[in-house]
């Protein structure tokens, strides 16, 4: 069940009026309803007040800085402010509630992602249903992870990588940021399918899962470009794949994990998407995901995605983001139950 509502719209009060006073407003009131009833909230009505975007992250992320640069945007194309305001904590249980305990009228929105609509509630049972409690708006952007080896292992490609996992089953471990993260459920994924013998060790974030690698705790590695990339170009760490179905536009040198497997369906994208609660006006959401579209579509804040957050924007129609969140709780059901996660 959702968090209950607290705030609810204001009513009228109540008043008493006559017989004859009711019969004349009643008259009078009809022919207002009849036109009412007839015309939907139009898009130019919106938004009345300064807008909220809440992120479940805190300040710095990629998801922080990515939803500050489209709030921006919408903020000129909305002709009202659209604040951000980070509540990281609780799998974003806190960010969620402060939706959900809003008006259904667009001013409150949600900058979320596969954890919020797909993976956490996979993993344990969750006090809001996605689908039915929110309304997507639009996808902002997409990116890849990366898998990798230490460059002293003398590993340099996938296939050499998966070669030495079979002829030494047991003897390499892979870490992530945490277990049941995006980065776990990939591995997991790739390990199940290909019959993979290799151990799963979880860290309290993707720093520390790096650091290991480095220090020789781990032997493979799955994160963030901007995370890799640094110790990359230091010549420490050698990238092998990406997690998505498409070469990324920064590497295009790397392959992705299904070119090199054949498994086809292999995709685990980092990705984040606008939502605000179920019931907001059509004449709202589509007012809503025309501006982030349009920011979306901004050539100079792409660029700036991709250079500061390596990632590329995707905006999408509300219709287009509900289908892929769909798709999404189909595929990552299947990931969590091979990998066994669960955070209870």
């Amino acid at each position: 069940m959702p968090p209950e509502h607290n705030h609810q719209p204001d009513r009228l009060p109540a008043r008493t009026i006559g017989r004859r006073g009711f019969n004349r407003a009643l008259g009078a009131g009809a022919a207002v309803a009849a036109g009412l009833a007839g015309a939907p909230l139009r898009a130019q009505d919106f938004p009345t007040r300064p807008l909220r975007l809440i992120v479940p992250y805190g300040p710095g992320a990629a998801s922080d800085y990515v939803a500050r640069l489209v709030a921006e945007k919408m903020s000129v194309e909305l002709g009202q402010t659209v604040l951000v305001e980070n509540k990281p904590a609780g799998l974003g249980l806190p960010a969620i509630n402060d939706v959900l305990n809003a008006p259904a009228d667009g001013h409150v929105m949600l900058a979320a992602d596969s954890a919020h609509w797909a993976i956490t509630p996979a993993m344990q049972a969750m006090p809001y249903d996605f689908l039915r409690d929110f309304q997507p708006l639009s996808l902002t952007f997409s990116n890849g992870l990366l898998l990798f080896v230490n460059t002293s292992s003398g590993i340099t490609s996938l296939q050499g990588l998966l070669a030495e996992i079979k002829a030494k089953p047991g003897q390499f471990n892979y870490g992530t940021p945490g277990i049941g993260s995006l980065h776990h459920l990939a591995m997991e994924v790739l390990k199940t399918s290909l019959g993979l013998d290799c151990k799963h060790i979880p860290y309290r974030g993707g720093a520390d899962a790096i650091q290991s690698l480095l220090r020789g705790e781990t032997q493979i590695g799955i994160n963030s470009q901007t995370a890799v990339v640094p110790h990359v170009i230091s010549g420490k760490l050698r990238i092998l794949a990406v997690t998505v179905t498409g070469r990324l536009r920064q590497l295009p040198d790397i392959p992705t994990v299904a070119e090199v497997t054949g498994l086809r369906d292999f995709q685990f994208p980092g990705q984040q998407g606008l939502v605000v609660k179920a019931g907001t006006p059509k004449a709202v959401v589509d007012r809503l995901s025309a501006a982030i579209r349009k920011a979306g579509s901004d050539p100079a804040l792409a660029a700036k995605v991709l250079e500061r957050a390596a990632s590329e924007m995707a905006p999408m129609s509300p219709e287009q983001l509900t289908e892929l969140i769909r798709s999404d709780i189909r595929r990552y059901a299947a990931a969590v139950k091979v990998s066994g996660a669960s955070t209870q």
